[in-house]
């Protein structure tokens, strides 16, 4: 009967040690996950930085396209007014 109390004291003991043990490292494990997702959320920004410019500069780039649009637009619109002044001229002549 002693030796299983002793058992039963060493198997408690150990026990006791090894969540102890698992206490200790656990912020150690934390402090890796945490460093592991930081640099992939640092990776993710960094593309969707990359992302932000390139929309900017497509963004630009059909702005500018647009700008000549409505230029062309209104050359055109001035062209068909005198078009019709003319024809309207020639058919009162």
């Amino acid at each position: 009967m002693a030796e299983l109390a002793a058992a039963k004291e060493e198997l408690f003991a150990l026990d006791n040690q090894a969540r102890l043990s698992a206490q200790k490292s656990e912020p150690t494990r934390t402090r890796r996950l945490l460093g592991a997702k930081g640099g992939a959320m640092r990776h993710e920004i960094e593309g969707l930085v990359e992302k932000e410019a390139d929309n900017a500069r497509v963004l630009a780039e059909l702005r500018g396209e647009a700008g000549r649009f409505d230029e062309e637009a209104e050359a055109r619109s001035r062209e068909l007014d005198a078009t019709e002044h003319a024809y309207s001229a020639a058919r009162s002549a």
